[in-house]
């Protein structure tokens, strides 16, 4: 928390301004607990789900209809909310993050719907739907990181 205390040397007066902002840290652990941890609650339901019935579940198995890419969607399409209308101060940064939040938005959309909508009995890679999977998940998360210093409260 950001204090600052003032004081009026000719009236003797004492005020104190105690700000709510949060500090970068504060929000970094905000973000991860409650947009990426609970974002991944779905999927770990379906890990006890799997585990419970089947055995020990395959990463394919877990991530291979495309669901993580959902949650990088949803993340990235965070960091774009989150960094409109915050001001040009460092603003080519606010670019670079904001424009890398957007792309991947639409990546990881487009890829989530031509794996969602393959015609029934086509046969679809879920080793390979899981690794970009995690790669697009991975790289959204750190420019979700990226952006907490920029955003505003």
């Amino acid at each position: 928390m950001d204090t600052s205390t003032k004081v009026d040397t000719h009236t003797k007066l004492v005020t104190v301004n105690t700000s709510t902002k949060l500090d970068t840290r504060t929000r970094l652990v905000k973000w991860i607990i409650f947009s990426v941890i609970l974002a991944l609650l779905p999927l770990v339901f379906n890990y006890l789900y799997e585990v419970t019935r089947k055995g020990p579940p395959t990463i394919a198995m877990l991530l291979g209809k495309g669901e993580l890419l959902l949650i990088a969607a949803s993340l990235s399409a965070a960091v774009v909310g989150d960094l409109i209308g915050t001001g040009n101060k460092q603003l080519m940064w606010k670019l670079i993050v904001g424009g890398s939040a957007a792309i991947l938005l639409c990546i990881t959309s487009l890829y989530f719907a031509s794996i969602s909508s393959a015609p029934p009995g086509e046969h679809l890679n879920t080793e390979i739907i899981a690794k970009y999977s995690l790669f697009f998940f991975f790289f959204s998360v750190i420019v979700g990181i990226a952006c907490i210093p920029f955003q505003e409260d």
